[in-house]
């Protein structure tokens, strides 16, 4: 089941684990196209621009493609738990805007997993959480970062082939 601990509704609840099934297939079409379009998923690195929003993927130190995004959260393998964007002190909020609106979407729609600031997950649930926010957000898709102790979600709401003269 995808929902999350804590969240004793969204357990039972089979019409959300459906819906957060669904998404997770959306983004995996979603993220194939990318692959296919633009290499998504075959760069040697990713680098973030906080202050902009951007997302650099490069090989070589060229950067190859440039995308605007938003940090949509961040999943812990040490304290088995996702932060919301919007939730993250460490972020800076041109990164994190977007977050917002799930957050009031979460409350309007009475879905607690997108209210609450940091919740129990596991890998899969925090991946299907940022599923369910690049539907609702409208995303291109989503890349997952890998950091230290887990790894950053990033869904991508714009893409460019970056000028090889730059």
């Amino acid at each position: 089941s995808l929902g999350l601990v804590g969240s004793e509704m969204c357990i039972r609840d089979s019409a959300y684990n459906k819906l957060l099934n669904e998404c997770v297939a959306e983004v995996d079409g979603k993220n194939q196209k990318l692959a296919d379009e633009y290499g998504l998923g075959s760069f040697e690195r990713w680098d973030i621009d906080q202050e902009i929003g951007e997302l650099v993927f490069s090989d070589d130190r060229a950067p190859t493609l440039v995308c605007s995004v938003t940090m949509l959260g961040s999943f812990s393998d040490q304290s088995e738990t996702w932060m919301w964007g919007w939730a993250n002190p460490s972020l800076l909020e041109p990164l994190t805007r977007d977050t917002n609106v799930l957050r009031e979407y979460g409350e309007k729609n009475g879905l607690e997993d997108l209210t609450v600031e940091k919740t129990s997950a596991t890998e899969g649930e925090a991946w299907a959480l940022s599923a369910l926010s690049c539907r609702i957000l409208d995303g291109l898709g989503l890349y997952r970062g890998p950091t230290g102790n887990g790894f950053v979600v990033m869904m991508i709401k714009g893409i460019n082939r970056s000028d090889p003269q730059r």
